[in-house]
């Protein structure tokens, strides 16, 4: 884990000229696990064919969707910025793919089949061959060991943000000849097929270097880059050489930037777009519903399967203090604020989303959990807060940074703004400072803030890939710099944990200490994303096992169009 540093002063900062290098980290937090554990859940991969080209789709035409931000490199397993990475998903593909549903399958393996050996710690893949990437070289498995072993910062140092956390799994991996694949497991997990089918977690050709990445991209997905003009727009055309029998059926995709989520959304409706990326708050909404009711857009409502929290750096003060992290979650009124930020449209949460299947009713949230409180229970809560402060030794008051971006899931300036005023009240002045979501994104990552609404994503909807990716010891998104022997170990139990019940009993446990008695982060409401498309656009469904984080829908190279652009 890099060493804390000292914040910068709380100035304006410029948008840096390229995405953010992740710091180098050390080895795996959970390489070799220590702790008894339960009975071994054992995966079983599910086999499901190819899907055959729809006998109604029609080829050709060009989609237009718009993204906030247009990747400023090609290095997808580094850029965790959703809007920069997910419109780089059609140059790639993955070991694993979801194409729907919960189903997980072997993408580029013979029939899409792989096998599990060694009471399931083993995973066997035989690669296809003919494979190629964009530059014409085929895939063989020592591409896809390599660009396994850079997810994990076996080759360079670099963990991959989101594809990392397989290193707390993955004993090692071999290549025994040009098509044969194997990943030994220290413990069968069947999280492993669910993270690599994220649409970050791409292969490259063997040797790949970051800085080759910078400029270029070369993958083999069914898209090629032919034209990207940072600020305006990027366009993909169809790849010919693409080793999915009919697909794509589009002839190319343009990816327009945009300002922000209201120009998105004004965008959309001018038609200059034909769908949008999944969309937060209530901007236009009510336009929007017209159209949807009228029959001329499609509207797919997801809760979010993500955390939202007031979150601090624990390993400096002044934040490393427990009574203050404690007081500014007793501070915060979540209802005050869902109705401020999200016009009452949105869900309670702890750790996990009540829609997650692993968070915990709002019965047992509000009023319940310290910083849930409601009318006289919360003017209590800001009492105590303020004590907290003076028992921290801040009798009179502390100012504090508190980092703020208009273009990052973690946060904007409007509700900075709100939670500032509510930290006012128990003698903590926060001094906002606005950055990029590119900048704001370093800062986390190198240790260099001190407050700050921080977002943390769980895809897969899988505890395995939040719980290990954000605060086990030397995770790659633990950006508290939080370390907890009782959590390292409670990981792998939990995630060697075969009965359901069991396992969300130690999730819960697990969010109990981090949430509440650590007060890592302070929790705030969630609300939901809404991805809208006119009707002509087909074969598109969002609501796969990954959401819009899964490649198979990000991809889109099964959309095609019916009555716009053939």
């Amino acid at each position: 884990v890099p060493t804390a540093t000292k914040a910068p002063t709380a100035t304006p900062t410029a948008a840096p000229a390229a995405t953010p290098t992740p710091t180098r980290v050390g080895p795996a937090a959970t390489s070799t696990p220590t702790p008894a554990v339960g009975p071994v859940a054992t995966p079983t991969p599910t086999v499901a064919p190819i899907p055959s080209p729809s006998p109604t789709a029609k080829r050709g035409g060009a989609l237009v969707f718009g993204a906030v931000a247009l990747a400023a490199n090609y290095d997808s397993q580094v850029i965790s910025n959703l809007p920069a990475s997910g419109n780089m998903a059609p140059l790639y593909t993955n070991l694993f793919y979801n194409p729907g549903g919960d189903v997980i399958v072997c993408e580029i393996c013979v029939d899409q089949q792989y096998q599990l050996e060694n009471a399931g710690k083993t995973l066997a893949f035989n690669i296809k061959p003919g494979i190629k990437f964009h530059n014409g070289q085929e895939m063989t498995s020592a591409d896809v060991k390599y660009s396994l072993e850079k997810m994990m910062g076996q080759i360079d140092g670099v963990v991959s943000p989101r594809c990392g956390v397989i290193k707390e799994y993955v004993d090692n991996i071999q290549a025994p000849s040009r098509y044969a694949l194997r990943i030994n497991l220290a413990r069968p997990s069947p999280f492993v097929s669910k993270a690599l089918a994220m649409f970050f977690c791409v292969i490259y050709p063997a040797g790949t270097t970051r800085e080759q990445l910078q400029d270029q991209p070369n993958g083999s997905g069914p898209f090629i880059l032919k034209e990207k003009l940072v600020g305006s727009h990027m366009r993909l055309e169809r790849n010919p050489n693409y080793f999915k029998p009919g697909l794509p059926y589009l002839d190319s995709i343009t990816v327009r930037q945009v300002a922000d989520n209201v120009a998105l959304a004004a965008a959309f409706l001018a038609h200059r777009l034909d769908m949008t990326v999944p969309l937060r708050g209530l901007d236009y909404r009510e336009q929007f519903g017209k159209l949807e009711a009228r029959g001329e857009i499609v509207r797919v409502e997801i809760a979010e399967k993500r955390f939202i929290g007031v979150g601090a750096l624990v390993s400096k003060p002044p934040f490393d203090n427990l009574k203050l992290r404690q007081a500014v979650g007793l501070a915060i009124d979540r209802s005050e604020f869902g109705k401020a930020i999200f016009d009452n449209h949105y869900q309670p949460t702890v750790l996990f989303g009540p829609d997650t299947g692993w968070g915990r009713p709002e019965s047992e949230i509000w009023d319940v959990v310290p910083g849930w409180g409601k009318g006289a229970k919360k003017q209590q809560e800001i009492e105590q807060a303020k004590r907290l402060v003076a028992e921290a030794g801040y009798s009179t008051g502390i100012d504090v940074e508190i980092m703020s971006s208009s273009n990052s899931a973690g946060g904007n300036v409007a509700s900075d703004e709100l939670l500032g005023a509510m930290l006012g009240k128990i003698g903590i002045r926060a001094k906002i400072t606005f950055v990029t979501g590119a900048v704001r994104d370093l800062r986390l990552i190198n240790h260099e803030w001190n407050l700050g609404q921080a977002a943390g994503t769980m895809s897969t909807g899988d505890p395995d890939e939040f719980l290990g990716g954000y605060f086990i010891t030397g995770a790659a998104r633990n950006w508290y710099a939080y370390s907890s022997k009782e959590i390292d170990q409670l990981f792998v139990q939990m995630s060697s944990e075969l009965d359901p019940v069991k396992r969300k009993q130690l999730v819960r446990q697990m969010e109990d200490i981090t949430m509440v008695k650590d007060a890592v982060s302070a929790p705030l409401p969630l609300t939901y994303t809404s991805t809208y498309w006119y009707t002509y656009v087909r074969g598109y469904d969002p609501t796969g096992y990954a959401g819009t984080y899964g490649g198979g829908v990000t991809r889109r190279e099964s959309v095609w169009l019916d009555g716009k652009g053939q």
